[in-house]
């Protein structure tokens, strides 16, 4: 009896759930919260991929850094682009935009920079919450990462499979570690940044040698609010670059734009970029 009372209130809720705008809107964000599966997703994307995926360690001084590296189903040497995770950590949507950059023909080298952080934190894996990653990452020297994607990009220029292009894309986590990374690294053909601020120090600049292509949420105030210095920067170094804003777009709008959550100009916003960054890479 106290079963069938309990089904009986259960779907009179449900009924006033719906009937009701408040609550039509509460019900709507429970189920976004229930259904926001992207991480699980992206594993099943991962495991269903025809491409073949695997992981290296790559030599540095007195540490190995862990890589994944994603090649497409080409007979044909492809250029190579170095993705740089977020800072949080090497997570399988970064792992899957690899995936999906190879299916595109680009061979993908994602370094894990959180590998061998400490002799009990040694992968992302060991690292319990995304926050304690990220407290990590800021804790490590510029010129420690510095040298690790330096390593990551050595090991790259030497893949038998590569025309011996490299790319780098860069989602968020300091534009002055991309920028960094720029300025000390030759060969590059190209550097991403996705939706980060850039150094203030205008005599930087001169050092940059690759072209520089920035990718902007309208709505991310915070980092929008440098690009008119950015933008001086750039010019009186006479450096290549080209920047874009995306029109009802925040911060990360790459990552939030593909959960079940995602408005829909946060989804288009993120299709344009990701037809842009395909767009770059085919010329470069």
């Amino acid at each position: 009896m106290k079963k069938i009372i309990i089904f009986l209130l259960l779907g009179l809720f449900i009924v006033w759930c719906t009937a009701n705008d408040n609550m039509q809107n509460w019900t709507q964000t429970w189920t976004t919260w229930t259904t926001n599966t992207w991480q699980t997703n992206d594993i099943d994307d991962l495991s269903k991929s025809e491409r073949h995926q695997e992981w290296v360690q790559i030599d540095n001084n007195w540490k190995t850094i862990n890589t994944w590296v994603v090649y497409p189903e080409s007979d044909e040497n492809s250029s190579v682009v170095l993705l740089i995770h977020e800072n949080k950590w090497l997570t399988d949507w970064v792992r899957n935009i690899a995936d999906k950059l190879a299916a595109e023909w680009y061979i993908v080298v994602a370094p894990d920079l959180l590998s061998w952080y400490s002799e009990n934190m040694q992968e992302t894996s060991d690292f319990e919450t995304e926050d304690a990653a990220t407290k990590a990452l800021y804790s490590i020297e510029q010129e420690t990462i510095t040298s690790d994607l330096m390593a990551v990009q050595d090991y790259a220029g030497w893949i038998d499979a590569s025309n011996w292009k490299i790319a780098v894309v860069w989602f968020c986590w300091w534009w002055i570690q991309a920028f960094n990374f720029a300025t000390q690294a030759s060969d590059l053909d190209a550097v991403l940044v996705f939706y980060w601020t850039a150094p203030e120090d205008e005599n930087v600049y001169d050092e940059i040698e690759a072209p520089v292509y920035w990718f902007y949420g309208w709505d991310d105030t915070r980092v929008n609010s440098t690009l008119g210095d950015t933008i001086n920067y750039m010019e009186q170094n006479q450096k290549t670059f080209n920047y874009e804003i995306y029109n009802g777009a925040w911060h990360a709008f790459m990552r939030t734009g593909e959960t079940s959550g995602a408005s829909e100009t946060e989804m288009q916003a993120r299709d344009r970029a990701w037809d842009k960054m395909l767009d770059i890479l085919e010329n470069i």
